[in-house]
């Protein structure tokens, strides 16, 4: 089938706001927290769809507000009935790609307040034709983007230990090519106040609370 939508289709997965980062609980209170959570994806929805080679970008979750608000800024919505998981939302993702035509699909996650669209591009370039590829974070555990050019091959295993999962089924690992942004989701209090580049509404969220030195 001929893929409709030339170009790459970027998904990203979205808690509803009121159970994002939770791990910042000791630090911020749930609207807070709410609110960097929306921040940050913003800032990855804008990254996204400034990177050249990208067709759409789709935002998958069960939050109606953060949709309406992600939708605002040119990210295609769909709406979980309810939130089951951020791989299940990665599935229902690639399902509506798939459905759609097919074509290059990439996971990404989206928390990734620093990402820039210049990064993305120059690594989705290095996607091989014939095997999935992925990026892990900094801490070289988790995985942060998955991607291949044959959307159907893509299965998402993200969560605890998942770079070693997405490896084992066959995933090349791009983290050496990738731009350190790229790999730099913030779920510690450490990675959030370490931030030297973020997005314009993570750094307004940053610089409201006196938390950055970013210029």
């Amino acid at each position: 089938m001929t893929d409709p939508h030339p170009g790459w289709n970027v998904v990203l997965a979205l808690k509803p706001l009121g159970q994002a980062k939770t791990r910042l609980s000791s630090q911020l209170s749930v609207g807070e927290r709410a609110d960097l959570a929306l921040a940050m994806a913003g800032d990855s929805v804008r990254a996204v769809l400034r990177a050249d080679g990208v067709s759409r970008c789709l935002v998958v979750t069960a939050d109606r507000f953060a949709a309406r608000v992600l939708a605002r800024l040119g990210a295609i919505r769909v709406i979980e009935a309810a939130p089951h998981g951020l791989n299940e939302a990665f599935r229902l993702g690639r399902q509506i790609i798939v459905d759609s035509g097919g074509g290059p699909l990439a996971l990404m996650m989206a928390d990734l307040a620093g990402c820039q669209a210049t990064s993305l591009s120059a690594l989705l370039d290095h996607v091989p034709a014939d095997r999935a590829a992925m990026v892990s974070d900094v801490e070289g555990v988790g995985t942060t983007l998955l991607a291949c050019r044959d959307s159907r091959l893509v299965e998402p295993r993200f969560g605890p230990g998942s770079r070693r999962c997405h490896v084992a089924d066959g995933a090349l690992d791009l983290s050496d090519l990738a731009a350190d942004d790229l790999r730099r989701d913030i779920d510690e209090w450490s990675s959030l106040i370490s931030l030297t580049q973020a997005g314009p509404a993570t750094t307004e969220w940053l610089r409201s609370r006196e938390l950055t030195a970013i210029a």
